[in-house]
């Protein structure tokens, strides 16, 4: 297939997605506070008048992902007085999208106050997927908490105070609070389908833990419950939960936060910090009117590229720090391939919240390990992690029409079989087939390790563009394609690449990035140090300024990174205290 016939057929959907914004009204519900619906026990935010009133506090939390959330429960719980200011709304169950216009109407490229962020400049070579609102990553993850497997602490781009199992009590108390769980009970289909394969191809099969409900439970803080119901089973936790079945950080964390006293706010948008006086000046918008907020303690949690970002304009403020700001990228090794239209059904679509039938499944809940003994090569990079995936329904149909005009291109190596379950897929324009190509594939989604290579570059005024050398990473895609060939084989099924890698110029889309703000051992070599704590580029650290996120993370984890994002921030919180 020619790349502009693919093109073509994209662009059928780009209509699509135009028709989407002309109909999509903004939303801006929740940015002043909330009191009422099925779900108002999970509401945090106040009123932004308060933050507005308010010219100085002790600690400013700068994002409310796992990072922000961490460090804004544990030290409001020791009587600090915190402010959580996040750029996002706040969205409850009931109120994520179900239809494709209604998640193109979610786009922040849309609406600035929309749940997905794709950041995706022209001159990148990554493409990075993040969610804007309280509880940041949390609310649109599929909620998987693995660990690293102990040799990544053995790396040397760990500073000397974290190598080993020295935060093996931070990971303790994160789990504590997060209460993942496994599923128990009969196969899906899609997850029975990887079960088979994995015994097939020597892998070790297991349930991932995740931070779901199984069973109708009340979370939060003994001041401030949280209600949360049992998981459906409906496949759409990437789009947001409607049930109240996932833990994002409203159900755990962000309610501690909130009960011991911290004071959490939606729709604000910081630009930068700088230092005054021995105190720190936090420059943020709220309704495009620039604002300043005066703080002893800020903690800067806005994910990799954001907290890279606010840092990046803080140094071209006059601030002093390593010339490292910007380094150490990584995509965390993470890969996305199709076994598109193999001989078996493997149910892998995403049903409506409320008619949800309960034999779709998680959106990511059976894996593969392919570390330790199971590795597939000798180096570090042949060690990962290979899940099974689900499609949300606000994208099955879409998936399955581009999909199968993408098939066009191999046609002649389909079967008679296959193209009629393409055909399937074609023939309505509104709707998929049950039983049509895309519901006999597989989304498979990897977890391992690149050699963090990729750099953030940034020009006083504009957004970051991002680097990455992809002749370096090749390793450990080469290694994670060739297993996801094998399966595929397997399936009777044909291997397709992620589309966004292989049509359009090889970039690859990362849910995981990590870096850019590495910890090091000192500013030569890192942002910050071992407990976040921001480097003086002439020697020391400055007071009272930490960055705690994935942006500080100094490489690949070969594991799903919001487990080890909270056990750094426990470990710094506590000192911090």
């Amino acid at each position: 297939m020619k790349r502009r016939d693919f093109l073509l057929g994209s662009g059928a959907l780009g209509a699509l997605g135009l028709f989407g914004c002309a109909t999509h009204t903004k939303r801006d519900s929740g940015l002043s506070g909330r009191a009422t619906g099925a779900f108002k026990d999970w509401s945090l935010i106040e009123p932004r008048t308060r933050l507005l009133e308010t010219q100085r506090t002790e600690v400013v939390v700068v994002g409310s992902g796992y990072g922000g959330a961490v460090t804004a429960a544990r030290l409001a719980s020791a009587g600090a007085k915190v402010i959580v200011l996040e750029r996002g709304q706040e969205w409850l169950p009931g109120e994520f999208p179900e239809t494709f216009m209604e998640l193109v109407g979610s786009l922040r490229s849309v609406d600035p106050s929309g749940l997905f962020d794709l950041f995706s400049p022209w001159n990148s070579d990554l493409d990075i997927v993040s969610a804007s609102g309280i509880g940041g990553t949390s609310l649109i993850n599929a909620a998987i908490a693995t660990r690293p497997e102990p040799v990544v602490f053995e790396q040397p781009e760990w500073p000397e105070a974290l190598r080993g199992a020295v935060l093996e009590p931070y990971y303790q108390r994160a789990t504590e609070v997060l209460s993942p769980n496994r599923y128990v009970g009969p196969d899906p289909l899609k997850v029975g389908m990887h079960r088979s394969l994995a015994s097939q191809r020597a892998g070790a099969f297991e349930y991932l833990p995740l931070n779901v409900m199984y069973a109708d439970t009340v979370r939060g803080a003994p001041e401030r419950p949280v209600r949360g119901h049992a998981c459906t089973l409906c496949g759409n936790c990437t789009t947001g939960c409607n049930i109240g079945a996932k833990g994002t950080l409203q159900t755990n964390y962000l309610p501690r936060a909130r009960a011991a006293g911290a004071q959490i706010f939606a729709g604000i948008e910081v630009d930068r910090v700088e230092q005054v006086r021995g105190a720190w000046r936090v420059h943020y918008k709220v309704d495009g009117m620039a604002r300043v907020i005066t703080a002893d303690h800020v903690i800067v949690a806005g994910g990799s590229l954001g907290s890279t970002e606010i840092m990046m304009r803080a140094a071209a403020g006059g601030l002093a720090v390593s010339p490292t700001l910007g380094t150490r990228l990584s995509t965390n090794g993470d890969m996305l391939g199709f076994c598109y239209d193999g001989d078996a059904p493997t149910n892998l679509l995403g049903e409506p919240a409320a008619a949800s039938t309960g034999s779709v499944g998680n959106a990511l809940m059976g894996v593969v390990d392919y570390r330790g003994i199971h590795a597939r090569g000798p180096e570090l990079q042949d060690h990962f992690l290979l899940l099974e995936g689900t499609i949300p329904v606000s994208l099955a149909n879409t998936v399955a029409k581009a999909l199968a005009v993408y098939s066009i291109g191999f046609t002649n190596q389909l079967s008679e079989d296959q193209h009629d379950r393409i055909s399937r897929d074609l023939r309505e324009v509104n709707d998929y087939d049950p039983d049509g190509a895309l519901a006999h594939s597989t989304l498979y989604l990897a977890c391992g390790h690149d050699d963090s290579n990729g750099r953030y570059v940034y020009r006083p005024g504009e957004r970051p563009r991002i680097e990455w050398n992809l002749e370096h990473a090749s390793r450990f895609q080469k290694t994670i394609t060739a297993e996801m060939q094998a399966y595929t084989k397997l399936r009777g099924g044909h291997y397709i690449a992620n589309p966004r890698t292989t049509v359009f110029g090889h970039r690859l889309i990362v849910p995981h990035p990590l870096g850019g703000c590495p910890m090091g051992h000192d500013a030569r070599t890192g942002v910050v140090d071992d407990l976040g704590r921001v480097f003086d580029a002439s020697g020391g650290v400055h007071r009272g300024l930490h960055v705690l996120d994935g942006s500080i993370v100094p490489r690949s984890l070969g594991a799903t990174p919001l487990l080890t994002i909270s056990a750094l921030a426990e470990r710094a919180s506590e000192q911090i205290r």
